[in-house]
């Protein structure tokens, strides 16, 4: 009896061991991201106050306290997608913090990606993402057109997350090599209108859909007008709906299905949604009619 105590005892001591060994791992992971951002805002020449949460660093150009209240927002958008993509407690989609930045000059936004992360600009980007690596971060240009509100910047910050979960989930982690464009826009925009807690807003969406359903006897929820060639006036409400309908409705089911067939690979280098729903065995007019109905009669 004294040797099973004196063993128990050993074994009880080496889980402990291990187990703090890990929690040792990733405390210097953790204080290797938060220096990373720190030494990315001296490079990058911008003046911007960081707040934390359990999941994100996040800074932007306004008072601390002020980002704090942002950083909040973008994690509830943050745990509603890890919640929607099914992540389990156990599960680390992302090695630690995931770095925010939000940059509402253009001008600074070059100046950061040139000096602090050592490349160019591409194009007019408004969203740089980089997921692998010990400093998984995004960059968020706010500025492009005019000064953004600082709601503005939170739905930005927060579909971002969103989608960059997503992308995870998918296994394209990187924006060289993503998902389409249209598909994390409506999945980003669905997931924050939910994580809001705003139920009027959400209300005031479908609403809106319902309308242009109605209005064009239901012709405007066609397929080609969220992703085709010359998507509609109204893509980005319709995307969203067709998203939420997709994850939150009587399409859910076949979501990952859709998932995985538009994830870019080796004999699939660009996807369509054409080869999702083959996946998915899904034919177009049938899922036209389907989130139609949604729409009309959330049914």
């Amino acid at each position: 009896m004294k040797m099973l105590r004196t063993l128990f005892a050993v074994a009880v001591a080496v889980a402990g061991s291990a187990l703090a060994g890990r929690a040792d791992d990733a405390a210097d992971a953790l204080a290797k991201q938060q220096q990373a951002v720190k030494a990315n805002i001296k490079a990058g020449k911008v003046t911007l106050a960081t707040a934390e949460t359990a999941d994100l660093i996040v800074s932007a150009p306004y008072p601390a306290e002020r980002v704090a209240k942002i950083a909040a927002e973008v994690q509830k958008a943050y745990t509603a997608a890890l919640k929607t993509l099914k992540y389990e407690a156990k599960d680390d989609p992302i090695a630690g913090k995931l770095a925010v930045y939000v940059i509402t000059d253009p001008k600074a936004h070059k100046i950061f990606l040139l000096q602090a992360l050592k490349r160019s600009p591409r194009g007019k980007e408004a969203v740089d993402v980089q997921l692998r690596g010990d400093t998984p971060q995004i960059v968020i240009s706010a500025g492009a057109d005019e000064k953004p509100t600082e709601a503005g910047v939170t739905a930005q910050a927060s579909r971002a997350v969103a989608s960059a979960l997503l992308n995870v989930k998918a296994g394209t982690t990187t924006d060289d090599a993503g998902l389409p464009g249209w598909l994390e826009a409506g999945f980003g925009n669905a997931v924050t209108l939910r994580a809001d807690g705003n139920a009027s807003k959400l209300a005031a969406h479908r609403a809106k859909v319902r309308a242009l359903a109605q209005k064009s006897q239901g012709q405007a929820l066609q397929l080609k007008a969220v992703y085709g060639d010359a998507p509609s006036a109204d893509a980005d409400v319709l995307v969203t709906s067709f998203l939420e309908y997709l994850v939150f409705g009587p399409g859910a089911e076949k979501f990952p299905a859709i998932l995985t067939a538009l994830k870019p690979g080796e004999g699939n280098e660009t996807p369509t949604i054409w080869t999702a729903f083959t996946a998915a065995d899904w034919k177009t007019e049938a899922v036209e009619a389907n989130w139609r109905r949604w729409v009309l009669t959330g049914k």
